[in-house]
Formats: structure tokens, C-alpha cells, sequence
């Protein structure tokens, strides 16, 4: 408490012996700024956390050399410290409270001093919690939901493509990301949003998993008001592996389930398979409507070539024939008249939202899957099954009977048209 009496240089003393010899330990603390409060780091020993008069100082060898902790923090004079989940906590003069997210990166930092293209911390052990973002001028910022990765780049990596896999107990490959972008990575309203990139720059890099499944892909320009994420994993350990062409490091990463929510890990599992069963239909209808997207296109360049030849007229009938059919069981699995959130009151979902708002329903932090979320999903699973069959049946047949009546006529792959024809 000197500063009270004017006497404003750092005062920081320590003893091995219970206080009977003292050493002062201000080394890199400015002359003049007067130190209030200083903490050990709870899991490292002799790394400590100093607040002075003007900020935030911090010491990796028990106080021999002091250094200013380079951050967002404004300066003003740090009042308290307190660690809590591995959260570094400081209450400031008249500047609120501040929060330095995960300590993994300063209570490993030697790993960053390593050979290895990419250096991986370790990150802490992480809630599984799930919240949007609340921003505005009154309130804080919060770290995004999900585990902080902390990494580093030994050099630029955007001629070098690498990976961030993410990998359950049983060392399936649930979420991949990279630092290039995927073909047709397009964004379109109601469409699921462009994968993120890992960073490609040299230096110290964060990068958040927001403890999902792979993204859903979706129907190109066909508006869906719902969510494409992938389904929230259960608690466990689970492994990030960072993969280049050069170089593989891995870390693992424990999560933890929410301490307010009084559930079963049976009841995590059997959400976890509902809403993994929901993902697999899900992405096999959308893959499927792309699919008959596809085929139709064929038939209807086709059947617009031929149908200005001689002797074809009853394959341009069966392709038509088999574009409607193809039109009629589209329109039962998505809602093309959409294309803003306002048209879900106007035009009727599909089975393809249905399913999706369902999974949304079932992929909640509370794990417990209800009776009529299951009821809803064995009736929604039937339409799903009749609507394949009906696919099945028009590439069986209908497209079959083309392909038949192609090969009776000889048509070869290349046509010249005729002279009449332009």
C-alpha cells in the first residue's frame, strides 16, 4: 500500500522460506507503476500475472524478469486478478471487467519455440454449451461458443494447403476444415454458409470449433429457412489433428457437459443418434434432388436437339414424359417458390424444411429427445421412404425406357444437325 504514501515504484517480494528471506522481483516493470495485485497460475507453477497502475504484466520464471502482457486491454490500473476455468479475470478502475480467454497458449508457450511447420496447444477442457452471439454498445463481448484452438504457422501456408480434422473416441472423422476454399463455396440465401477458412498468414493464429458435425450441404439456389449445421457432439474426448503435407500434430480436447442441465449420458447418446439419423436423410434427399436436377437437365438438352430430327418423336415424347414425372416428385420434397423468410407464411415447407426444423427441434442443449419429436420423425422418415421409391421407380423405368429406345435407334454421342435446322 505505498502508493497511498506517494511512494509509487513496484513493490513485489518473494519467499522460498515461509518468510524469513525476501526477494524483490520487478525486473520489467516500469519505474512509477506501482503494482496492486499478483496471482500464480493455479496449473504452472512460476507463471504469474501482475496488475500494476497501468495494466497487465506477466512473468514465465517466478518474477526474475517482468513483461507487459500485449493485448486489447485498455490501460488503466488493474485492481484484482482471479483465475477461473483456466479464464484469466481482471477488474479494472472505471473499465469493467475483462476476461483473457483459455491460458493454454501462455501456460504451454515453449511449444511455439518448436521445429514443426504447425505448433498446437492444447486447449482447455470445454463446456458443451451453445449460444448465439448477443451483441450491442451495453454489452460485453463473449468468446465464441465452442473450443478455442490456438496454433501457430511457421511460415505462409497459401500455396501449402493443410487440415484441421476433428476426431471422436473411436477416431472417426466428424468436421474437417482447411485454409483453401472448396468449389462451389458459394453462399445464396437460405443456403448453408460457406465453410470457414483456416488461416494461411504466418504468425499466432485462434480458431474456434463450434463443437458441430460436418455442415449439411444443400440444393443450389433453393431457399430453406432452417439450419444446415451439423448436429452438437456429446461429452467426451475428442482429438485435433492439424495435418499438412509435411507435418501432423494432434492435441486432444475434453467436453464437458453443461453442470446445469441434469442428463444422462444415455440421454446424449440417443439425441446424438436421432439427430445423426436425421443428418444421413437429410443429406441423402438433398444429394438426391441434386442428383434427378442433374438428369433432368440431360433429358431436356436432349430431347431440345432432337426434337429437330427426323424419326425422334417418340423419344422427345418420353423425355417429357419423364421431366414431368420428375417436376411432380421434386415439388413434394422442396418449396421452390420460396426465396425469402417472409415466403415460409406464404408458400407450404416441403419435406426437406420439415426435416430440417425437426433436427433443429432435436439438436438442443438439452439432450432429452421427446416422444413427439420421435413420433414426428418415424412419420417424416415414411414419406421420405415412398419418395425414394418413386425415384428409384423413374430411373428404373422411365429413364431406362429412354436409354432403350436410344440404343434401337442407334443414336451415336455426337450429332451434326441438320441444315434445317439453323
Amino acid at each position: 500500500m505505498r502508493y497511498r504514501f506517494q511512494d509509487r515504484q513496484p513493490l513485489i517480494y518473494f519467499t522460498e522460506d515461509y518468510g524469513k528471506n525476501w526477494t524483490k522481483i520487478t525486473e520489467g516493470i516500469g519505474l512509477g507503476d506501482f503494482v496492486r495485485v499478483v496471482r500464480e497460475d493455479p496449473t504452472k507453477p512460476g507463471l504469474l500475472y501482475a496488475g500494476s497502475e497501468s495494466g497487465l504484466y506477466v512473468s514465465f520464471n517466478r518474477g526474475h524478469l517482468w513483461q507487459r502482457l500485449p493485448s486489447n486491454l485498455p490501460y488503466c490500473p488493474i485492481t484484482d486478478l482471479a483465475i477461473q476455468d483456466n479464464d484469466l479475470i481482471a477488474s479494472t478502475a472505471g473499465r469493467g471487467i475483462w476476461v483473457l480467454d483459455d491460458l493454454s497458449m501462455l501456460q504451454q508457450h515453449t511449444i511455439l519455440a518448436g521445429n514443426q511447420r504447425i505448433k498446437l496447444i492444447t486447449p482447455k477442457s470445454t463446456y458443451r454449451f451453445d449460444a448465439e452471439p448477443v451483441e450491442g454498445m451495453s454489452v460485453g463481448q463473449n468468446p465464441a461458443t465452442g473450443v478455442l484452438i490456438t496454433f501457430a504457422l511457421a511460415e505462409d501456408m497459401q500455396e501449402n494447403p493443410y487440415f484441421l480434422e476433428i476426431t471422436n473416441e473411436q477416431g472417426r472423422v466428424i468436421r474437417t476444415y482447411q485454409n483453401t476454399p472448396e468449389k462451389n463455396n458459394q453462399a445464396y440465401e437460405g443456403g448453408p454458409q460457406p465453410a470457414k477458412l483456416l488461416p494461411s498468414k504466418k504468425g499466432l493464429h485462434q480458431f474456434n470449433w463450434d463443437l458441430r458435425r460436418e455442415t449439411l450441404p444443400g440444393i443450389p439456389q433453393v431457399f430453406v429457412h432452417g439450419d444446415y449445421r451439423g448436429g452438437l457432439v456429446t461429452p467426451g474426448k475428442y482429438t485435433l489433428r492439424f495435418r499438412s503435407s509435411n507435418d501432423t500434430v494432434s492435441a486432444s480436447v475434453l467436453i464437458l457437459p453443461d453442470p446445469r442441465i441434469r442428463a444422462t449420458p444415455a440421454d446424449y447418446q440417443e439425441q446424438a443418434t436421432i439427430v445423426a439419423e436425421m443428418e444421413t436423410q437429410i443429406r441423402e434427399l438433398h444429394q438426391s434432388v441434386n442428383r434427378m436436377r442433374a438428369l433432368r437437365d440431360q433429358i431436356h438438352n436432349l430431347i431440345a436437339f432432337l426434337g429437330k430430327q427426323e424419326d425422334c418423336k417418340d423419344l422427345v415424347d418420353v423425355g417429357q414424359q419423364t421431366i414431368l414425372k420428375i417436376d411432380a416428385w421434386e415439388k413434394d420434397l422442396i418449396q421452390t417458390a420460396q426465396k425469402t423468410p417472409q415466403d415460409v407464411i406464404n408458400f407450404r415447407n416441403a419435406l426437406n424444411a420439415e426435416m430440417m426444423d425437426l433436427k433443429s427441434k432435436a439438436d438442443g442443449a438439452d439432450p432429452r429427445v421427446t416422444g413427439g419429436v420421435r413420433l414426428r420423425w418415424i412419420s417424416l422418415q415414411k414419406t421420405w421412404v415412398r419418395l425414394k421409391a418413386q425415384m428409384q421407380q423413374i430411373v428404373s423405368q422411365d429413364v431406362a425406357v429412354l436409354n432403350k429406345i436410344f440404343r434401337q435407334k442407334d443414336i451415336p454421342a455426337l450429332l451434326l444437325p441438320s441444315a434445317t435446322a439453323f
